[in-house]
């Protein structure tokens, strides 16, 4: 409400979702389909405010007193990254304090995998390249205590034909929970559709290669595993074996998890949709009558078959912070002047989160840090 009502945010929510582990629709979706919904307007407004936003511009360190107390930064300014020696340096002045929202480090290969060994170069990341932990780096140095290092998430969402956050994961979160998600070695479902994003990683982690989710258009389901060099055999099995619990109205497979569920909601909220949308694929007031056999022939997605592939996505590690969004030392106090709020800080959702709940950690974290860094 408060960034509605500031920023003018939220005007254009286009769907609720099924996203990151709900079991109901509670993720809203805006039109621009990115968080450029929110932070284009929330920049507009820090202009109006006449906030002086400076571009190119990297933090060196922290400066502080004798006394431990924050009094400003040194940076430099013309970076072009990630030419470490470019630009010149310059310094800043925080009469008040100064608030670290610089995002995380899973772009930082080296810093990853000081806590976690596993995490080379051979996996990619969704953030953006600039996501290397320096400022991490800069706040421990003035005795910044970090929290939860290792609490690095995967997301299963992402492709090996793309980097960073693109096309391929917009369209692999929509499709969970209304495909199967299998094994292309064996044809075979794995793991529950609707897991929360760290139980659907792990699981392809542990499969050691991409899975794939399904939800493309073919005339029978052997060309489907023809055209991914799946088992037939097992893959139809499968197929049969989940539309046997949908039209039996059995939700006790332990590898369907919510789907049938999922699906009969969305029917009873709203049937008319859902019956001009699956054309005549539902009967006696099911949700979702899944006949893949003729709903292959007919369904078209935009792509063919996500290839989910883990790669590192938000960690939940980061520096520590009190509930004032102040961050801690080693002395187990606040260090003055000094906050923290986004993926820089740690501590705030566990070992993992549902999707679209980052809005605690950047947005509800931020404006507290904001309004106690003034006082």
């Amino acid at each position: 409400m408060w960034q509605k009502n500031t920023a003018n945010c939220y005007q254009n929510n286009i769907a609720w979702l099924y996203h990151g582990g709900h079991a109901v629709k509670r993720a809203h979706q805006l039109k621009q389909r990115s968080g450029s919904g929110l932070v284009v307007k929330q920049y507009q407004k820090a202009k109006a405010l006449g906030v002086v936003i400076e571009q190119c511009t990297k933090l060196e360190r922290l400066i502080i007193d004798s006394q431990g107390r924050v009094l400003g930064a040194e940076v430099r300014r013309g970076y072009k990254f990630p030419d470490d020696a470019s630009g010149s340096i310059a310094f800043i002045r925080a009469t008040k304090g100064v608030v670290l929202a610089s995002g995380g480090f899973s772009q930082g290969v080296a810093l990853r995998q000081m806590y976690d060994p596993r995490l080379t170069d051979a996996f990619t990341s969704t953030n953006q390249p600039g996501a290397t932990g320096e400022a991490l780096m800069a706040a421990s140095m003035i005795g910044a205590l970090a929290t939860q290092m290792d609490w690095i998430q995967f997301g299963p969402w992402s492709s090996q034909d793309e980097q960073g956050f693109g096309y391929i994961p917009q369209f692999v979160e929509r499709v969970v929970g209304y495909g199967l998600m299998v094994d292309p070695a064996n044809g075979k479902r794995f793991f529950k559709e609707t897991g929360n994003r760290k139980e659907r990683a792990d699981a392809i982690i542990q499969l050691g290669h991409p899975a794939l989710i399904i939800a493309d258009k073919t005339n029978t389901l052997e060309e489907v595993a023809q055209a991914y060099g799946m088992q037939a055999a097992a893959f139809v099995e499968q197929v049969k074996r989940w539309n046997g619990y949908v039209e039996q109205h059995q939700e006790n497979d332990p590898y369907l998890g919510c789907i049938a569920n999922r699906l009969k909601n969305d029917y009873n909220q709203c049937p008319d949709m859902w019956q001009k949308n699956t054309a005549n694929y539902y009967q006696n007031n099911v949700a979702w009558l899944y006949d893949f056999q003729r709903c292959f022939a007919q369904y078209h997605a935009a792509l063919l078959c996500g290839a989910p592939l883990a790669a590192r996505s938000p960690h939940h590690g980061g520096l520590a912070i009190n509930k004032d969004a102040q961050v801690i030392g080693f002395d187990l106090k606040p260090i003055v002047g000094l906050y923290a709020a986004g993926e820089a800080a740690g501590g705030v959702h566990g070992a993992v989160r549902l999707g679209s709940v980052a809005m605690t950690d950047c947005t509800v974290f931020g404006r507290i840090a904001g309004k106690n860094v003034v006082k």
